[in-house]
């Protein structure tokens, strides 16, 4: 949901509002179906299927509008795939081999995370410069 509000807004700073709104009129439409098909049989599990797939469908056409308006090469392995496999590594290994309070597990999990993160190239020293310029520029008031 947060992702798709996201793109959404991003759609509309670079003059894309048609498209954002006619994503959210067949995303309306479509929740509007499910829950008259499967809210009566399924109840509460029929009105969250419907908040996924919605939001899910909503997301994805947003996300792909806006990767051809931007013209960003996207790189699934580099930004999906490898992320993931990360995020998965770091909390499999913190839950095999510490038993800790919640908070301890979670700062072990992003530590292995971000380190697994440079050891994969999904972070390196350009992004890092970027990003330091970034908050240089943010910090100049």
């Amino acid at each position: 949901m947060y992702l798709d509000q996201i793109v959404d807004s991003i759609l509309k700073g670079l003059n894309q509002q048609l498209s954002s709104m006619k994503y959210n009129t067949i995303d309306s439409f479509m929740r509007v179906i499910i829950i008259y098909s499967l809210v009566p049989i399924l109840g509460i599990k029929g009105y969250i299927i419907m908040l996924y797939v919605g939001t899910i469908f909503n997301a994805s056409l947003s996300i792909n509008r806006l990767i051809v308006v931007s013209e960003v090469r996207f790189r699934l392995y580099e930004w999906v795939v490898l992320p993931v496999i990360s995020i998965v590594i770091s909390c499999v290994f913190t839950r095999v081999l510490f038993i800790c309070p919640v908070v301890l597990c979670m700062l072990v999990v992003t530590s292995i995370y971000i380190l697994l993160l440079f050891i994969f190239r999904c972070i390196t020293k350009r992004d890092i410069r970027w990003m330091r310029q970034v908050f240089a520029r943010s910090n100049i008031k």
